[in-house]
């Protein structure tokens, strides 16, 4: 009897290091955030930037430290190559006449770095781009199914159709991607006078599905500028810039989320020319 009870009381002692070593195992997506870092600090201390900024993957979300503190509707996340959280994920999900999302990266305000400017580009690519988190949010639960959330651009871009190596070509869709990413409402309006909306421009399409420049950093992998491909169908091209208009951009924890608004740029020549070969390509 007595062997009895000590084999059980052994059994109870290794069941207790098991259960006690299974859960303190890290998830792989972990961030040791710091212990200011919490929900409200981030409302609190971060704004939009740069509305064509994408990430590539990041964390897990950071989680309220203070029992009064309620963000529900808003996560953050820190992302790959940016342990300095200069940059996070802002991820809101809001349940109004269906199911709404805001995902987007967001700069912390005692940072002043513009990616596409401040950094140096290690290539610039032409993908197939589908915003899974955003164009199907009935189908995406973020708890359910976190690999979307976490890597994100392994979820959202195809593989490469082709790297833009041409100096011409990286130029024009340069002098586009720098554009200032901010206006007030008067500098929105002059930009508006400069390059009206056409009406008849279409998606660059590759097997029916939406062409967009990629541009990657050396400096942060976590990063990536994307810009919508568009044509006339005469042989002119055009990529999609987007503007926040309007001050300040800070994260709205209601229905509103920061808009960008979009303005077509011709590109030129040397694009006209990939962007013709590519959809001849795709035809």
């Amino acid at each position: 009897m007595k062997y009895i009870k000590t084999s059980i009381l052994f059994f109870l002692v290794i069941l207790l290091i098991t259960t006690s070593a299974c859960s303190d195992k890290q998830s792989p997506y972990y961030f040791d955030y710091p212990d200011n870092v919490t929900p409200k600090y981030c409302y609190e201390n971060y704004k939009v930037f740069d509305a064509n900024i994408r990430y590539t993957e990041c964390y897990e979300f950071v989680t309220a430290k203070k029992s009064n503190e309620n963000m529900r509707r808003v996560n953050f996340s820190a992302i790959k190559d940016s342990e300095d959280l200069s940059f996070m994920v802002y991820y809101k999900t809001i349940y109004w006449f269906g199911t709404n999302r805001w995902v987007g990266v967001i700069r912390h305000d005692d940072c002043s770095i513009q990616p596409v400017i401040d950094y140096t580009p290690s290539k610039i690519e032409l993908c197939v781009y589908d915003d899974i988190l955003l164009l199907h949010p009935d189908n995406i639960d973020v708890e359910k199914s976190p690999d979307l959330y976490y890597r994100y651009a392994e979820h959202t871009f195809s593989e490469p159709l082709m790297t833009i190596t041409s100096p011409e070509a990286i130029a024009e869709i340069m002098a586009i991607a720098q554009k200032p990413t901010t206006m007030t409402l008067e500098e929105n309006y002059i930009e508006q006078e400069r390059y009206p909306r056409e009406n008849n421009l279409q998606l660059v399409l590759f097997e029916n599905e939406p062409v967009y420049v990629k541009i990657s950093f050396e400096e942060c992998s976590g990063l990536v500028w994307i810009g919508k491909l568009l044509t006339d169908g005469h042989g002119t091209s055009y990529m999609e810039r987007l503007i926040y208009v309007g001050e300040p951009l800070r994260l709205g924890t209601t229905f509103a989320t920061p808009l960008g608004k979009g303005f077509h740029y011709p590109l030129g020549e040397h694009m006209d020319a990939v962007v013709y070969n590519l959809m001849n390509q795709s035809n």
